[in-house]
């Protein structure tokens, strides 16, 4: 759950996230559907030609390497 803004509208919004990690790599995605009109945006519409859905996904992708911090250097330690 976190705040999303669009176009300077903020709305709460809830992600379904998965993940999996290994000591050395997280890899995850996450998903949350909003709807454009939440956020003061006109679905798209050409008559009765073509019209776009209210609904807008916004989905997010990460891999990330996971490493320990480095060791402090011998000849700084008191």
């Amino acid at each position: 759950i976190g705040d999303q803004i669009v176009r300077g509208i903020t709305r709460s919004v809830t992600y379904e996230a998965t993940g999996t990690s290994t000591t050395e790599l997280y890899e995850g995605t996450s998903r949350a559907v909003l709807k454009m009109s939440d956020f003061g945006i006109n679905p798209p519409k050409i008559g009765p030609l073509l019209s776009i859905d209210d609904e807008m996904i916004a989905e997010i992708s990460m891999k990330a390497t996971i490493s320990a911090p480095p060791l402090p250097d011998a000849e700084a330690a008191p």
